[in-house]
């Protein structure tokens, strides 16, 4: 990451940063989408819908985005826990919704 972005990410703490979650996952993904419910400082739980068969694929890169997100923001990530999944047929299509908790 060049400097410019580094300076501005150091000004905007996670809370900032976080609170535009959505809008950062659904600018790298455009086959489902997320939603922020709470952002706090140290706790942020928001949901992410996508395809089923790609859950681990893009759970395991949000993972990296909030790691890499904290480290940039002078934080460390605490856990990174999923707690519910929802499974929907949408038009034939296995949709899944994994809400996500993240304490830093």
């Amino acid at each position: 990451m060049n400097g410019i972005y580094r300076f501005f990410m150091r000004i905007g703490q996670p809370v900032r940063v976080f609170s535009r979650m959505y809008q950062i996952d659904n600018g790298y993904a455009n086959y489902g989408n997320s939603k922020v419910l709470t952002n706090e400082n140290g706790l942020w739980i928001g949901t992410f819908y996508m395809p089923q068969y790609l859950e681990d694929w893009h759970m395991s890169s949000v993972e990296g985005g909030i790691t890499g997100i904290l480290k940039v923001c002078g934080f460390k990530l605490k856990s990174f826990e999923i707690i519910e999944k929802y499974v929907e047929d949408v038009a034939g299509d296995i949709m899944q919704t994994v809400k996500v908790k993240v304490l830093y």
